[in-house]
C-alpha cells in the first residue's frame, strides 16, 4: 500500500517596504504549490492584502514589520546605517516571532524575501534578495559587511537574476561576496509574459504607482496635476490594495486602487506607454512583458536610482527624477529606448526547490 506523505509546510515571508517583495513572491508561491508544498504566507499591511488577493485560499499569518518612511535628505544606504541599532532589534523580534510560528503552525521551512531576521537553525531557511551589494554614495563597505553577516545565518541565498553578464541587477547582486551557497534563480515576475498585446493599443498610457509613503502620495499628486492637460486614454493604478475608494478625475482617466497580476499584465501589455517606479520587481515585470517604459525612482532609494541610471545608460529605459518629472517629456522620450525582453525560465528555481525537498526528505 502506497504511503501518502503529509505535505511539508513552507512559510513565505516578504519584506513589507512597498509591494515589490510581495509581488515577486507570487511566482515563487506558485512554483512551491506545483512542487507539492503547502504554502503558508506571513506578511503585514499592503503586502498582506496583495497576496490575499492573489491567493485567497492560503493560510495567512500576520508578521509585523517596522513602519519605515523614506528619508528626504539622505540616501537609503546612510539611512540604514543610522538605523542599524533599531534594525538589530527588529531582526531579533523577527526571529522570536518566527520561532513561535515554527512551533505553533508546524513550519518545515521558511523563505524570507529580504527579511534578515526570518531564519531559524531548526529548519531550512532561504533568503531571497537581489541586493548583495547595496549601492550607496557612502558606507558601501559597511553595508556589504552588514548584508553578509546576516545572510550567513540562512541555509541558502536565492538571487532572482541571471548569473552571467547579461543580467538585470548589475552591481546590486554581481561581485565577490563572502556569502556561501548563493544561487541565481533567474528573474521572477508575477507576469506570465503571454498576455496578447494588441496592435491598436487600448490605452495611450498606464501609470503604476507603488512604494512607501510619503513618496507614493507625492508622486501621485504630481501625476494628477499633469494629467489635467493630457487628452489620451489613461489608466492610473494607485498601488493601494487596502483601499476601496476610487478617485474620480476626468472621463479619459480610469483610476484603480489595485489590480491583480493577471489584470495588470493585460492592461500593461495593451498600453502604448507605461510610467512606473524603477524598483527591481517592476524591472522584472517589464522584462517579462518586453515593454518600453519611463522609470521614476523613489527619491532617496539608492537601489532604484542605480537601476534607473544603469538602464538608461544601456539604452533600455528613459528615466526622470520625481522632482523634475514632466509627463509630456517622459512620453516623448519613452520610445527612444529599447526596453528589455527576457524569456521566462523557471528551471533554476525548480532546481533549488528540488534541493529543498531533499533537505526535508520530502517527495510529492
Amino acid at each position: 500500500m502506497k504511503t501518502i506523505l503529509q505535505k511539508k509546510r513552507v512559510l513565505v515571508c516578504p519584506l513589507d517596504w512597498g509591494l515589490g517583495h510581495a509581488s515577486r513572491c507570487v511566482p515563487l508561491i506558485k512554483e512551491l504549490d506545483y512542487s507539492g508544498f503547502e504554502v503558508v504566507i506571513a506578511a503585514d499591511r499592503a503586502p498582506l492584502e496583495l497576496l490575499k488577493k492573489e491567493f485567497p485560499n492560503k493560510e495567512y499569518l500576520t508578521f509585523p514589520g517596522p513602519e519605515v518612511r523614506y528619508p528626504k535628505h539622505i540616501g537609503m544606504g546612510l539611512f540604514m546605517l543610522f538605523k542599524a541599532p533599531k534594525m538589530i532589534k527588529w531582526l531579533k523580534d523577527e526571529r522570536l516571532l518566527l520561532e513561535s510560528f515554527i512551533q505553533t503552525y508546524a513550519i518545515d521551512a521558511v523563505i524570507s524575501d529580504n527579511r534578515y531576521g526570518v531564519y531559524s537553525s531548526k529548519i531550512p531557511s532561504i533568503l531571497v534578495t537581489h541586493q548583495l551589494f547595496i549601492q550607496a554614495p557612502l558606507g558601501k563597505g559597511a553595508l556589504k559587511a552588514f548584508i553578509a553577516s546576516h545572510a550567513k545565518n540562512f541555509t541558502e541565498t536565492w538571487v532572482p537574476d541571471f548569473a552571467g553578464d547579461a543580467n538585470l541587477s548589475g552591481y546590486l547582486s554581481h561581485g565577490n561576496t563572502e556569502i556561501k551557497d548563493v544561487h541565481f534563480i533567474n528573474p521572477l515576475s508575477r507576469f506570465t509574459g503571454f498576455a496578447k498585446s494588441e496592435e491598436n493599443h487600448t490605452r495611450d498610457l498606464t501609470i503604476v504607482l507603488s512604494g512607501p509613503e510619503p513618496t507614493r502620495t507625492q508622486f501621485e499628486t504630481i501625476i494628477l496635476e499633469q494629467l489635467k492637460s493630457f487628452k489620451g486614454n489613461v489608466l492610473l493604478v494607485r498601488g493601494l490594495p487596502e483601499t476601496i475608494q476610487l478617485l474620480k478625475i476626468s472621463a479619459n482617466v480610469e483610476v484603480q486602487s489595485f489590480l491583480s497580476a493577471d489584470e495588470l499584465e493585460v492592461e500593461m501589455s495593451n498600453s502604448k506607454h507605461i510610467i512606473c517606479r524603477s524598483g527591481y520587481s517592476s524591472i522584472m515585470d517589464l522584462a517579462a512583458l518586453g515593454k518600453r517604459a519611463v522609470l521614476v525612482p523613489t527619491p532617496g532609494q539608492t537601489e532604484q536610482e542605480y537601476l534607473a541610471e544603469k538602464l538608461e545608460k544601456e539604452g533600455k529605459f528613459f528615466f526622470m527624477a520625481q522632482d523634475k518629472f514632466n509627463l509630456f517629456t517622459a512620453i516623448a522620450n519613452c520610445d527612444n529606448y529599447s526596453g528589455i525582453k527576457v524569456k521566462k525560465d523557471t528551471s533554476a528555481l525548480l532546481n533549488r526547490i528540488e534541493e529543498l525537498k531533499k533537505r526535508l526528505n520530502y517527495s510529492k
